[in-house]
């Protein structure tokens, strides 16, 4: 036995292709920002410091760095300098594993 199916109205074809498109906007925008933190800059140009980095890229104006006590530093040469997450927190983290 054989049934014949209703073809799909322009109103279901539209929802699904709204969902489509979100759904593809969405995984490119994620790509994005995975790629950009993994490759943010910082440069120092004559209009200030650059960061170049998702969502909380800026320029800081060299009138409000203190260029006088600055230093080019390397987090693997100086582990200190690393940042870290605030000590509350960790212990929450801590709690909540186990």
């Amino acid at each position: 036995m054989e049934f014949e199916l209703a073809p799909a109205g322009s109103g279901t074809t539209l929802v699904l292709g709204v969902i489509a498109t979100s759904l593809v906007a969405l995984v490119a925008l994620s790509v994005w920002i995975t790629w950009t933190a993994s490759h943010g800059a910082v440069a120092l140009t004559e209009r200030g410091m650059q960061l170049g980095v998702p969502i909380y890229g800026r320029t800081i104006p060299l009138s409000h760095l203190d260029l006088e006590h600055a230093k080019v530093a390397s987090l693997e040469a100086d582990p200190g300098l690393r940042p870290k997450l605030p000590d509350a927190l960790l212990k929450q983290l801590h709690t909540a594993q186990g």
